[in-house]
Parts: C-alpha cells; sequence; structure tokens
C-alpha cells in the first residue's frame, strides 16, 4: 500500500506554507524576518499530514535514493566504497568513488558528497523540527494523533543525526526551528550529547509509534523500526568513537522487537528460486515480515533506483537505456563466504555473473536484479533498510558483549545461518557456535553482518565500529586484522583520520564557529 507516494505530488515546502493564507493586500506589508513565525501556520491538520509526510522524501531517503544518476549509484554506497569491498564501473567519470577508494579523504570530490550529506540531513532534520513544534499547536488533531505524527517526525530527525555522527563525529545539534535571524550559527556539539537526544527521540517514537509492519501500517515507519533503530544506536555507541558500553541496552531493544511477533525471516522454499534470497528480490513480498523498515516506491510515481543499479553495462539483454554495475563486489567480500556450504554466494542468489547465456567478468547484485524492470526499465521494489536480520544479528552480539546468555545470542545467530546454510542444521549451527570463545563468537556476528547486509551499505560502519578489518579465504574462515594500518585492495593505507569525514569546506566557510576535525 503506497499512501504517501500516492500523496507525494500534494506535498508542500515549508516555504510554501507560509504563503498560505497571504492576501495580496497582506504581501505588501512588510513584516520583519524575525517576527515571521512558520508555526504560525499550522492552523488544520492537513498542515500537520504534510509536514510529516514531506519526510518521508529526505534526510535518510536522500542517503538510500538514487545519487543524480544512474552510473553514481547513490550517497550509500560511498561509505562502503572505502571499505574497499565494493566498486563502481563508471568510476572513470565518478571520480569521488576513485577518492573514497583510495581514501583521499581531501579530494573536492568527496567534499562535494560529504556537503550533499550534511546538507540533506540538516533540511530533514530543520523541517521534522517545525513539525515537532508545529504540530500540538493544531486544534483539529486529539492527543494521540498528534503524538503519533510527532512519533514519526521523531524518527526521521534521531535517523538524519545518526547518519551525521556516523560521518562526521560531532556536529551542531539543532531541535528548534528557525524562526528568526538569530542564532544562524551554531558550534558543533559532543557526540554523546547528540546520541543522547536521538536517544530520546527514538523513546517517544517507540512508545507512539504502532507495532505492526510496513506494509499493514501504509508505508509509515513502526514500532519495530524505532526500535531496531534505537538498538543499533547503542550498538554503535558501544563502539569507535565513543566507546562507551551500552550493548545492555542494545539487546534489550532488539529482543523487545524478536518478542513483539510482527517479525520473522522469509524461509527457503528450495535453493533455487525458491529460495529466501529469491524472494526478496521480488518486489511482490514488500509485505513480508521480515522487513522492518524500508524506502518506498511506486512505479509511475516514483521508480525503484534498483533498475539501473543492478546491471553491468554490457548487458545486452536488457532494455533499459543506462545501466551500472555501480555497487559490484569484490573478490574480498565473495571470500568471506563458505563457497561450499553458502547459498548467498551460490550463482543467482545474492550474486551473479551470467545473464541470458553470457558471462560477465564482475560480479552483480542479483538481489537487485528485477525482471520487471529488466523489460520495462522501470520498478516499484522497495529498498530494504532494516530487516529482521539485522535485530537478530544485533541481539546475538550485545548479549554477548554484555554478559548476557550465550546459548540465547548463538540461537539468534543460528536462525540467520541455517537459513544460508546448504550443509548444516539451526540445531547443528547452535552445537558448534556453543564451542566458540566470546570473541570467536562476536567475530562470527561480525562476519555474518557483512555476508547478511552486503546490499545494505553497512560494511564501512561496521570496520568503523570494531576498528577490524575482515579478510577470508573463501572457505568460511574469516581472519580479523586491525584496520589502522590495513592496505585495502586499492593499495590505500587506513589511517585514523580516514575514519570520520572532514566537514564540508562550504559549511565551515558559512560558520565560524564549525571547527574541522583533525
Amino acid at each position: 500500500m503506497k499512501k504517501i507516494i500516492k500523496n507525494i505530488k500534494s506535498l508542500l515546502l515549508f516555504g510554501v506554507m507560509v504563503m498560505i493564507g497571504t492576501s495580496c493586500s497582506d504581501f505588501l506589508v512588510e513584516n520583519p524576518k524575525s517576527d515571521i513565525s512558520l508555526i504560525s501556520y499550522f492552523t488544520d491538520k492537513e498542515h500537520a499530514y504534510t509536514a510529516v509526510n514531506r519526510l518521508y522524501r529526505d534526510g535518510p531517503y536522500d542517503i538510500y535514493n538514487g545519487y543524480g544518476s544512474a552510473y553514481s549509484g547513490s550517497i550509500g554506497m560511498v561509505y562502503d566504497h572505502l571499505s574497499g569491498f565494493y566498486n563502481n564501473e563508471y568510476k572513470g567519470q565518478e571520480l569521488y568513488v576513485i577518492a573514497a577508494q583510495n581514501l583521499d579523504v581531501d579530494a573536492s570530490q568527496l567534499n562535494d558528497v560529504a556537503n550533499s550529506i550534511w546538507s540533506s540531513q540538516y533540511y530533514e532534520i530543520s523541517n521534522a523540527n517545525t513539525a515537532i513544534k508545529g504540530i500540538p499547536e493544531v486544534p483539529e488533531l486529539n492527543d494521540d494523533e498528534k503524538n503519533y505524527q510527532i512519533a514519526q517526525a521523531k524518527f526521521f530527525r534521531a535517523f538524519s543525526y545518526f547518519i551525521l555522527l556516523r560521518t562526521f563525529g560531532d556536529v551542531p545539534l539543532i531541535t528548534e526551528p528557525y524562526e528568526s535571524v538569530e542564532n544562524v550559527y551554531v558550534a558543533r556539539t559532543a557526540s554523546l550529547d547528540v546520541y543522547n537526544q536521538v536517544i530520546e527521540d527514538l523513546e517517544f517514537a517507540s512508545l507512539y509509534l504502532k507495532d505492526k509492519v510496513m506494509e499493514a501500517n501504509s508505508g509509515r515507519v513502526t514500532k519495530g523500526a524505532a526500535q531496531t533503530l534505537l538498538a543499533e544506536v547503542y550498538l554503535s555507541m558501544s563502539g569507535y568513537p565513543l566507546n562507551v558500553d551500552r550493548y545492555a541496552e542494545a539487546a534489550t531493544q532488539a529482543k523487545e522487537v524478536i518478542s513483539s511477533g510482527v517479525y520473522d525471516l522469509l524461509t527457503n522454499d528450495d535453493n533455487t528460486t525458491g529460495s529466501a534470497y529469491n524472494k526478496m528480490r521480488s518486489e511482490t513480498n514488500d509485505d513480508s515480515k521480515e522487513y522492518i523498515y524500508y524506502i518506498e516506491y511506486l512505479e509511475g510515481e516514483s521508480n525503484s533506483p534498483y533498475a539501473s543499479w543492478s546491471l553491468p553495462s554490457n548487458n545486452i539483454h536488457s532494455n533499459i537505456g543506462i545501466h551500472v554495475n555501480t555497487f559490484e563486489p569484490m573478490q574480498e567480500l565473495i571470500d568471506l563466504y563458505d563457497s561450499s556450504n553458502d547459498l548467498r554466494v551460490k550463482e543467482n542468489q545474492f550474486y551473479y555473473s551470467t545473464l541470458g547465456g553470457d558471462a560477465f567478468d564482475a560480479w552483480a547484485p542479483w538481489l537487485w536484479f528485477n525482471d520487471h524492470a529488466h523489460e520495462s526499465s522501470i520498478s516499484s521494489k522497495n529498498f530494504v533498510v532494516y530487516r529482521y536480520t539485522d535485530v537478530l544479528l544485533i541481539a546475538a552480539e550485545s548479549l554477548a558483549r554484555s554478559g548476557g546468555s550465550l546459548s540465547e545470542a548463538a540461537g539468534y545467530l543460528a536462525k540467520v545461518k541455517a537459513r544460508a546454510s546448504l550443509n548444516l542444521s539451526e540445531s547443528e549451527i547452535i552445537t558448534a557456535l556453543s564451542s566458540l570463545s566470546v570473541q570467536e563468537f562476536i567475530e562470527e556476528v561480525w562476519t555474518e553482518r557483512y555476508r547478511e547486509s552486503a546490499f545494505e551499505f553497512k560494511a564501512w560502519f561496521t570496520m568503523i565500529r570494531t576498528k577490524k578489518y575482515p579478510v577470508g579465504d573463501g572457505s568460511g574462515s574469516v581472519n580479523y586484522v586491525d584496520l589502522i594500518g590495513h592496505t585495502n585492495r586499492w593499495g590505500a593505507t587506513y589511517t585514523e583520520r580516514d575514519l570520520l569525514w572532514q566537514l564540508p569546506e562550504q559549511e565551515m566557510q558559512k560558520n565560524p564557529d564549525l571547527i574541522p576535525n583533525p
């Protein structure tokens, strides 16, 4: 049910909202800008709904949606280009990809990307702040409806701040809408203080969002989405650069999502076209209980970018005008799987290297390949940001790290591993996991996160948080080496300064109170 997208054409930017109710005669009456209040224009419920609906098409959406063209892919891909696990076959013209792979963090191309990330997220935060302050003033809404709308706004504000924190570290914390020209310049706020605001927002959202899958909630964010995001927030805080122990809280949030009974894993009917992974590939499975939060698309209104991302450019069998393997998996990623026992790494599961009898000289994302788009060039396939597997893996790691039950943690990890295993049952996997030390178990969770979330732009953030780099040999055995000092496939060696992006030059020029990262 794509209700938000169907209404997207009627959405109004707040600048337009200010003009609602302004007559021609009023237009000639000059008022100081500091006296103009956006909040005064929340006069009926449609203004509240418009303010919230707008948030679904900015902020986090800008990270996962297309970045300019089929050749570019999405901004989210840039993070994982830093990991060395992915390539873009058109990087000769998309120079920011080369800069990321070479860890050239001072390159102008990466500064442009950083500016896009910064601007899009603060635009979202600004709109969320306006909604959060203005919605309580709408007389037509009862308290429950106000809280529900505010909860959605706080979810998106929290998500945007989380993106900024993991990209830049300390960032300005702004929680009020701009209603005057005063206090325009805001200094960077300590990350812990920004994280505390993110937690407060997500705790509020968890109280008032609905406890059901997104598809059953008209494509709107849910309690499960807020709790999953909060669990990852706690997990991220516990690693680099903050290193504050919030693993117990991460485990609590993840376990609440698990115990809710709302979500579950897709299952394998067979190990070919009926596998869980081929079910994910189909756009007819958007109502699956595995999907917790996704970016919504609707053919004819907002077409999915998958169609142009998943096909190597030499594919002669497609009717798509432009298609580029923008997120080409490198052998270093493929080597993290057990080539003999992991279904995901078999042809036409997560990846593919042949199509219509033609072999490519690279892997491509089969999980993104869409049969309908292959013929029509358009698709309604949603981009999944959080799946139930994320919850299971967060629960497994955070339990192990917080001194919780290792047998319980092993059960969560085994569910993800068993679905991918060609030879071992869930009980056999639990038995094998029980022989591991705590650190070995934790590393097994990390490995499964790299494998399972290969196309959800999470590899780089796992590397930053753990400060470890995974090195596999294709047998399922993965060795973790220090990230700092490791050289990636492009010949670039990671240093401490590579782990956080430099603030955009444009922002530092405009705001004298911003201090750059070292």
